[in-house]
């Protein structure tokens, strides 16, 4: 490299580009020389002169000496390999620094004064921009470096770790799981903690001691579409207040020909009239209109549970056509001691019954089902049972299905009276079907009993047994050595007279039994239960008011569903758990 006719950089006897040199450190000057150019190239930096030009000339370094002396590897005044006549790098530029040189040359990677390997005329940088675009560390070496300066650089040139991504799929940091999403209750929390249980606990720890119901908080949905994350539901229905945070179940209660009791969790995110909106978009459409209806309640969420006593909710269709389901959440245990019970027994679909004083050759009802309330029929109503046939004697109502069709009502007895028979023999009313889908999806209440046949002289049939409701629980652990249950209600007797109304002799006919409803539980641990401990068996029949002589009575209602999801399940229930 030439320097001005002094021999080496000006000033450099005090000052090398503004920086104080002293003693031995005049060799350091070059080398400051060197960066100095470098930046006065690079950013305009005054204070370095440059009257060299050319390849060659009586004070520029070349390869193997020069007037300064300079070689390769490198002296005490920094001679170069390939050099030119300011610059003395290797493919280096005009005010580069060098390869391999010495202690007052810029080295290859960059040094303390940032030599940097592949120099331009500009401050030559590998890959490097016009602006000197740094990814490097603080001695100046620069690498991929772009028009702005842009970079992410750490203090020794590495770019820093953006931290692990929850939801990826990927296990990283300090995850303890990824499963790709960022859903709760799934075993994986939206924040990568393994779960435990299921909710937040939100409801701190419930105990039960005395019979009491759960608060109802729910609504009836008008309409809600699959993908979208809003929901309308009726006001003038709802019962309590639903709030931002509260997760709700969805649920398809009744459809009168579409798809039904399939269900869903949400976590509300806003509500705004009758709009309420979710974090996450609904996996199916819901809707009531006519007389299909969907509704939405409110799950609670408990750390723990015990029951010591009845614990339940609301009947189906008793306030705005909601209720008939018993959901919470728990982080952790749910116990029923012994003594307690979850009860959601008759909860469920609803039997038909007649209170008139007298209700004689009349058709009766049929059960109510996922298909709707239904009509005055002999056939099944979907899951409720039909209605007994009408005429001397009258016959029996069909029962209510879910799991398994109910039975077939008893056909009546032709007495030959002729007053008003169906037929002869005057037939009992059909079994309800069992209900589609299978637990893991689909939520079903169990199917109400028909209602007895009537006959020309009693005073009214006996009602239809209501199903089951269902009940949908989810904890750490299940230890239950009391009782759950989500039985049908049975069918009711025939009347054949009724004091101060009427009636005068035998042959109402007796009511089926309402379906067994359903009862799904999910655990993270164990589910462990005495024997027979969680039931949801059909109601009994009811019987002709000429008693069991003439053997002319409702039908049972068929069995209903009970799914466990545990890793360990212990114990029997009535009918057999599916496990899911």
């Amino acid at each position: 490299m030439s320097y001005p006719s002094s021999g080496h950089p000006p000033g450099s006897a005090n000052f090398a580009c503004g920086l104080p040199v002293h003693g031995d450190a005049m060799s350091l000057s070059r080398v400051i020389w060197v960066a100095c150019v470098l930046s006065s190239a690079i950013f305009g930096v005054a204070g370095c002169a440059d009257d060299t030009a050319g390849d060659g000339g009586a004070d520029s370094g070349v390869e193997d000496g020069g007037t300064d002396s300079g070689v390769e590897d490198g002296g005490t005044d920094s001679g170069v390999e390939d050099g030119g006549t300011d610059s003395g790098v290797e493919d280096g530029g005009t005010d580069s620094g060098v390869e391999d040189g010495g202690l007052d040359s810029g080295v290859e990677d960059g040094g303390t004064d940032g030599g940097i390997e592949d120099g331009g005329t500009d401050g030559g940088i590998e890959d490097g921009g016009m602006d000197g675009g740094m990814d490097g560390g603080m001695d100046g070496s620069v690498e991929d470096g772009g028009a702005d300066g842009g970079g992410d650089a750490s203090v020794d040139g590495s770019t820093p770790d953006a931290g692990p991504v929850c939801g990826n799929g990927v296990m990283e940091g300090a995850e303890e799981c990824d499963d790709g999403n960022l859903l709760e209750d799934d075993g994986c929390s939206p924040l990568c903690v393994i779960e435990t249980g299921f909710g937040l606990g939100t409801d701190g720890d419930l105990v039960i001691s005395s019979g009491s119901a759960i608060p109802l908080v729910s609504a009836q949905v008008v309409s809600a579409t699959a993908g979208a994350f809003t929901a309308t539901i009726t006001l003038a229905t709802q019962n309590g207040t639903l709030a931002v945070g509260d997760k709700v179940i969805l649920h398809q209660t009744r459809h009168t020909t579409g798809d039904s009791g399939y269900f869903e969790y949400a976590r509300i995110a806003d509500v705004t009239g009758d709009v309420i909106t979710f974090e996450h978009a609904l996996a199916r459409s819901y809707v009531s209109t006519g007389r299909t209806r969907a509704q939405m309640v409110k799950v609670h969420e408990y750390r723990n549970v015990t029951v010591s006593a009845d614990f339940y909710a609301a009947n189906w269709n008793n306030r705005g056509e909601q209720g008939g389901i018993l959901a919470f959440d728990a982080q952790g245990t749910i116990t029923i001691e012994s003594g307690g019970r979850l009860m959601m027994s008759g909860r469920g679909f609803h039997g038909h019954g007649e209170s008139c004083p007298l209700f004689q050759c009349i058709a009766g009802a049929t059960g109510e089902s996922y298909r709707g309330p239904g009509g005055s029929w002999t056939m099944a109503n979907g899951s409720g049972g039909g209605a007994g046939g009408v005429g001397d004697d009258g016959a029996g109502g069909g029962g209510g299905g879910n799991g398994t069709a109910g039975q077939a009502g008893s056909d009546g007895v032709c007495a030959g009276l002729s007053v008003c028979d169906d037929s002869c023999p005057i037939p009992g009313g059909e079994g309800g079907l069992m209900s589609p889908g299978t637990i893991a999806t689909e939520l079903f209440f169990g199917g109400g009993g028909g209602m007895g046949g009537t006959d020309s002289e009693g005073a009214r049939p006996g009602s239809g047994g209501y199903g089951g409701g269902v009940i949908a629980v989810r904890g750490a652990e299940f230890l239950v050595s009391g009782r759950m249950a989500a039985d049908g209600s049975s069918g009711r007797d025939g009347v054949s007279n009724d004091p101060g109304r009427g009636g005068t002799g035998c042959g109402m006919g007796g009511g089926g039994g309402g379906g067994g409803g359903t009862i799904r539980l999910d655990a993270r641990a164990s589910a462990t239960r005495g024997p027979d401990a969680i039931t949801a068996d059909g109601g009994g029949r009811g019987l002709s008011s000429c008693g069991a002589a003439d053997g002319v009575g409702g039908g049972a209602g068929g069995g209903g569903r009970i799914g466990v999801s545990a890793p360990t399940v212990t114990g029997t229930t009535r009918p057999a758990l599916t496990v899911f």
